[in-house]
């Protein structure tokens, strides 16, 4: 597919930087052009980060500021924000996907069946998500989960009208741990004057000052020929 215009905003490690950068390189490879976060555009993604309390409140800043400037198209929030709260970013205006740590490899592959499912002058919106993902039948919506299916939110109804997102979707499971580390499908252009290559993820110290190993699951590593074979031209 071509034609669309994808954004995405990034808090955090280099872990989510590397991991954006993967997502990136898929959208690319569909025929996406990037545009500046906020957008608009035709697919907004907001990786966010809850390494502390500040990182968590710019992460639900960020999404609100790509929910004002939304026009249409899809909002999907992920990254560790999600994975801690994915209750509240659910409430957040204009969200339409909360994507759990483990679901965050597969928003690539969602987005291309969005690209072949939905119809041809509008395949990513949020139209086109609930028909796919009803069709699908393995995500809910917030208002559909139990109580205490998702973690304890941290969410209080003072913030007033705007957050009420009561029809996102969530691809949100409590085992942070992914089937696979994200892939690179190409070359792309770095934001930064060095590439991020990641060889391992997770921790399993469980520091009582350290809320990585409960975001981010047990650590693993890369196979030993694969970091070389990425790094080397």
């Amino acid at each position: 597919m071509a034609g669309f215009t994808f954004a995405i905003g990034v808090l955090g490690c280099r872990s989510n930087q590397e991991e954006v950068d993967c997502l990136r390189s898929q959208m690319m490879e569909m025929g996406g052009a990037e545009v500046r976060f906020p957008g608009p555009a035709d697919v907004v993604v907001v990786n966010s980060c809850a390494v502390t309390a500040t990182a968590l409140s710019q992460s639900r800043q960020e999404t609100r500021k790509a929910g004002r400037a939304k026009t249409g198209g899809l909002l999907i929030v992920t990254g560790c924000g999600a994975q801690m709260d994915p209750a509240w970013m659910a409430r957040l205006e204009g969200v339409d996907l909360v994507a759990g740590n483990r679901a965050k490899e597969r928003l690539g592959s969602l987005l291309e069946d969005l690209a072949s499912f939905g119809p041809a002058d509008a395949p990513f919106s949020s139209a086109a998500l609930e028909e796919l993902l009803a069709a699908g039948g393995e995500t809910k919506k917030l208002h559909e989960c139990q109580a205490g299916e998702l973690p304890p939110t941290g969410w209080r109804p003072a913030f007033g009208p705007r957050d009420v997102g009561r029809g996102s979707w969530l691809l949100w499971e409590a085992d942070p741990l992914p089937d696979r580390f994200a892939r690179r499908t190409g070359p792309i252009p770095t934001r930064n004057s060095r590439a991020v290559l990641k060889i391992q993820d997770g921790c399993h110290f469980a520091c009582a000052f350290c809320i990585v190993s409960s975001l981010r699951g047990e650590p693993r590593s890369r196979d030993r020929p694969e970091p070389p074979r990425r790094a080397l031209p």
